[in-house]
């Protein structure tokens, strides 16, 4: 279907398979009025200066942080939140080494303390707990897997060496969300 405005005119034919015309489908619109225009009236020097200044303390005002407030925030782990907040479960770990892209655009790094999960959201920080020994380990989850039953978690090696064996290669684990 073509669409004309109503200042514009067209010429054309148009022929089908077989040989014959067809006949376009053509939609005629009239124009928009113009958009009206706003009345710009300068404003002197000091009404320019009043409203620059009024600007930066509204900026100040919404970003000031005192150096107290910032080094709490880093210390503060961040509590989980949306669909994740809550989450936890028991299920077998096993662990991936080899680098490769992830679903998440990064390249897996085997020595970073992240994990692949099936549905949780990209960058949700995973309390990992190897239920035979109790030794745990907080992960980022970076990557989508494993697609193996019974599995819920892939931790890299580094997450995985923190709280098994890697000669293991597969862990009875409880996870919660931290994060």
């Amino acid at each position: 279907m073509a669409v004309l405005t109503g200042a514009a005119t067209a010429a054309f034919a148009v022929q089908g398979l077989d040989g014959g015309p067809v006949q376009p489908a053509v939609t005629v619109v009239p124009e928009a009025p113009p958009l009206p225009q706003p009345s710009a009236v300068p404003l002197g020097q000091e009404e320019r200066e009043q409203a620059v200044q009024g600007m930066r303390e509204a900026v100040a005002a919404a970003t000031s942080t005192t150096q107290a407030e910032a080094a709490q925030a880093e210390q503060t782990p961040a509590a989980p939140s949306g669909e994740a907040a809550g989450q936890s479960g028991q299920c077998e770990a096993s662990m991936y080494s080899e680098p490769q892209p992830t679903a998440s655009g990064e390249v897996f790094d085997p020595t970073a303390l992240t994990a692949a999960h099936k549905t949780l959201p990209f960058n949700t920080m995973v309390e990992v707990t190897n239920v035979a020994n109790g030794r745990s380990v907080t992960v980022r989850i970076n990557d989508r897997g494993p697609y193996v039953e019974g599995r819920c978690l892939d931790l890299s090696t580094a997450a995985f060496s923190a709280i098994a064996s890697p000669s293991q290669g597969v862990v009875q684990v409880a996870w919660r969300v931290v994060g």
